[in-house]
């Protein structure tokens, strides 16, 4: 299983709400997160202006997109055209050189 970064979940949801998934559950479905996970991710995209919540009485939560939202939606997508991703998380950093140890240098 591949690890997303925030920015591939956040999408994720993003695009869940866009395209029509308004209630938490419909939404944990499509983004594949914990119960947790998802309150921490609807909390930081409601604060951040990226998705507006309104209470609906019976039906509890709906979540609909905001235009911020969309625009960060087409951004991230115009940034995985522009730089693949998958070749930046594939290319691992140099490994660090040996380290010789310091020993006492002889007094005299």
């Amino acid at each position: 299983m591949i690890n997303r970064s925030r920015w591939d979940i956040i999408v994720d949801i993003l695009e869940a709400v866009k395209g029509g998934e308004s209630n938490p559950n419909g939404i944990l479905t499509h983004s594949n997160l914990n119960q947790k996970m998802l309150k921490f991710y609807l909390s930081l995209l409601t604060n951040g202006g990226l998705i507006a919540v309104e209470e609906s009485g019976r039906s509890g939560r709906r979540y609909t997109i905001t235009e911020k939202g969309e625009r960060v939606i087409k951004l991230f997508r115009e940034l995985k055209q522009l730089i693949p991703l998958n070749c930046v998380e594939a290319a691992a950093p140099p490994k660090p050189k040996k380290m010789i140890p310091l020993t006492k240098y002889p007094s005299g």
